[in-house]
């Protein structure tokens, strides 16, 4: 990662989805960061501090709503966006009490995604 510049984790157990945020994020002059299920984002928080996670909220094993809760217990903890393609995921996210930026479905809309991120990092 390049000194300066904001970093985000995208987690989604979907390699396609991955690559597609990826690519689409790294237009915006942010570094990207990579994981495919709850476990391994929590050890990449922990060791790089990225500014923003992109989080999948329906994964196997530690699903999104687990993640979020703990990577609100860490300091500094980074802010949070949840994506899902399952109403019920989006509508129990809501009821966690979690204190996460936004929540969008799947499939992501970019522009919407876009003016997130350019909201919380690039301001």
């Amino acid at each position: 990662m390049m000194a300066n510049r904001k970093s985000i984790l995208i987690v989604d157990d979907d390699p396609m989805q991955l690559k597609e945020l990826t690519e689409f994020l790294s237009t915006m002059n942010v570094d990207c960061l990579q994981e495919q299920n709850g476990y391994s984002a929590v050890h990449c928080i922990k060791k790089h501090h990225p500014d923003l996670v992109l989080l999948d909220i329906k994964m196997p094993g530690l699903d999104g709503i687990e993640v979020a809760r703990l990577i609100e217990k860490l300091q500094p903890s980074p802010s949070i966006i949840l994506m899902s393609g399952h109403a019920d995921c989006v509508r129990d996210a809501n009821n966690a009490g979690l204190k996460v930026f936004g929540i969008l479905d799947k499939p992501i809309p970019l522009r919407a995604l876009k003016r997130f991120v350019e909201q919380k990092l690039l301001n």
